[in-house]
């Protein structure tokens, strides 16, 4: 019933879908939460690690959002950028993190 062509290719299948399901659930891991005296980016990656960029709100001195495709403006996500005075490193929020 199964050929060797036909394994091949359900291996490979059940390979994407877990690279998709590591996707997403590490998708909806990301936070950017903006409150009335921070913003906070918070990522974790499916229990393995955990980090956090927070940036005051008197330190914030641009805000650029970017959508490059028709996609991204209709379903409302894109790349945020926060950059703050001072040397930190901006906060970067990318739709494919």
């Amino acid at each position: 019933m199964f050929d060797r062509t036909n394994v091949v290719l359900l291996l490979v299948m059940a390979a994407m879908g877990l690279v998709v399901a590591y996707q997403y659930f590490d998708w909806q891991n990301d936070l950017l939460i903006i409150t009335n005296k921070r913003v906070v980016h918070e990522e974790r990656t499916l229990g393995f690690s955990y980090r956090y960029q927070t940036i005051t709100l008197d330190r914030v001195q641009n805000v650029n959002i970017r959508q490059t495709n028709v996609f991204q403006k209709l379903f409302g996500y894109g790349r945020v950028e926060v950059q703050a005075a001072g040397p930190s490193k901006p906060i970067v929020f990318r739709d494919s993190e």
